[in-house]
């Protein structure tokens, strides 16, 4: 697909939105098997929790995130990665 702007020139590549970029940078960060809350996550962007919850459904967040219960942790992709692999893995053992 192509993105085209007003002025007729060609985008190459999509344009996150600014909390998003933020986000993504700030997980990457966070230590291997260490799960953040989304309130840890907003006071370290200094960021409000009511702002930042419009924003978490992002599709470029999907590999940060991994929801627990009623609760939704943030990490970088390996440790995100290692709790969905394991929750599939409790899924495929109770069937």
């Amino acid at each position: 697909m192509k993105f085209i702007r007003a002025d007729g020139s060609e985008q190459q590549e999509t344009i996150l939105p600014r909390l998003v970029s933020r986000m993504i940078k700030l997980a990457k960060t966070i230590p291997d098997d260490e799960g953040w809350t989304t309130q840890k996550m907003a006071d370290a962007l200094d960021y409000g929790v009511q702002g930042m919850q419009g924003q978490t459904a992002h599709p470029a967040l999907k590999k940060y995130r991994v929801k627990m219960g009623t609760y939704v942790y943030w990490g970088n992709e390996k440790t995100i990665k290692k709790e969905l692999n394991k929750q599939k893995t409790s899924r495929n053992e109770e069937s």
